[in-house]
């Protein structure tokens, strides 16, 4: 079934063209942690074993975060197994490009 997807306007598109994520810095992981006790439902940043930590910035304020944890003990054979996220994020985000607007 083909989905009608609408593209951004010129000034939407603006915005999204000033979006970075880049990995947060450990001199960063206080802020971080801060936000997400403050902001987050569970009022935890607790994050145990090996973490992978984004910020999404506009003009160099945060305007998101993205924190993984690797799982429990039970879960480690599962966890690697997968990809790393950065290739499965690029993957993923190149093959919707390419999808919805013919460039890759």
């Amino acid at each position: 079934m083909k989905q009608n997807i609408q593209m951004p306007n010129p000034r939407e598109q603006q915005i999204l063209d000033g979006l970075t994520i880049r990995l947060i810095r450990r001199d960063e992981h206080g802020c971080d942690e801060q936000l997400i006790d403050k902001q987050h439902c569970l009022k935890s940043a607790q994050l145990v074993g090996e973490q992978l930590r984004y910020v999404v910035e506009y003009d160099g304020e945060w305007l998101a975060l993205l924190n993984w944890n690797a799982g429990s003990g039970r879960m480690a054979a599962l966890h690697h197994r997968l990809p790393p996220v950065d290739r499965y994020l690029t993957k993923k985000s190149s093959v919707y490009c390419k999808q919805t607007t013919g460039f890759s």
